[in-house]
């Protein structure tokens, strides 16, 4: 409604102007008032035309149930009614060329009382119009300010929700990795018997199944290993006391080819000596063995 009254109040200004216009027409030549008269005259009666225009338009616009409206809107009307039934009679009184002084200058205090009347009438409304828009605006102001500092929060929150979230992911995912790559290097020391226990049921649990199946079969291989390299070792035992055994009988065999050698050097010098003997006693001498 406060564009609708400032229009209003505007078209009842430019009554006043056109009113004072009109009224000043005395002042004027005869040959100038005759001029300018139809001209003022239509300017003054369309500025009255336009107030009642917005004045009827501001009366279907107010709410029917809102009675101080309503009562504001009906003392629009009569004003307005009394503004155009004093300039009526003033125009009249004009174009009869009344003159009575007296009577022209009452018609025209009356007309300007009842402008008057009528300013006084829509500015009171008009501040309260503007009062209560501004502090519609103010009240907007604040649920707008409002507004931004929740959506701050809200983001904020939101903001703190979301790293506390991605901690806590990051977490329950890096836990168990960790976990697996300590198992991993206790396995890489030697402690075989390690395994990771993770109860989740997504690809960080597979990947600890995995993990703790190979560990098995990394104990079982190192097991079969084991028990390999102990047979290995028993069967080497057992090869070293072959081969110690036959070294021994190899020494034995040797020993003997040599007493063998030996001997039969022995018997070889025994069988020539004795031939050498029997040799000489042919020839009929003796020889005379020391050892005999």
């Amino acid at each position: 409604h406060t564009n609708a009254l400032l229009e209003i109040k505007t078209a009842a200004s430019e009554i006043e102007t056109h009113t004072v216009n009109f009224e000043l027409l005395g002042e004027e030549t005869s040959q100038q008032e005759d001029a300018s008269t139809p001209n003022k005259k239509h300017a003054l009666l369309a500025s009255i035309e336009k107030l009642q225009k917005l004045i009827e338009k501001y009366t279907q616009s107010i709410n029917e149930e809102d009675q101080a409206e309503k009562a504001f809107s009906q003392k629009l009307t009569e004003a307005q009614n009394h503004i155009l039934s004093a300039v009526t009679d003033f125009i009249g009184l004009k174009e009869q060329q009344v003159k009575n002084t007296t009577l022209l200058n009452a018609k025209a205090r009356e007309l300007s009382t009842i402008q008057s009347e009528f300013k006084n009438l829509i500015e009171p409304e008009l501040e309260k119009e503007i009062n209560e828009l501004a502090e519609k605006e103010h009240k907007a102001v604040q649920i707008s300010q409002k507004i931004k500092r929740n959506t701050l929060i809200a983001l904020l929150m939101a903001i703190f929700l979301s790293l506390l979230a991605g901690i806590t992911v990051a977490n329950a995912i890096a836990k168990p990795i960790i976990a697996i790559q300590s198992a991993a290097q206790e396995i890489a020391e030697g402690n075989l018997k390690k395994r990771v226990v993770v109860a989740s049921k997504d690809e960080i649990g597979e990947l600890a199944a995995t993990f703790d199946n190979m560990a098995n079969k990394l104990e079982e291989s190192h097991h079969a290993l084991e028990n390999k390299t102990n047979e290995l070792s028993k069967n080497l035992s057992v090869i070293k006391e072959q081969n110690q055994f036959l070294e021994d009988t190899k020494r034995s065999m040797t020993n003997l080819l040599e007493n063998s050698r030996k001997l039969e050097q022995n018997l070889k010098e025994e069988r020539d000596r004795i031939k050498s003997i029997l040799a000489s006693m042919g020839e009929g001498l003796f020889v005379i063995d020391k050892n005999f």
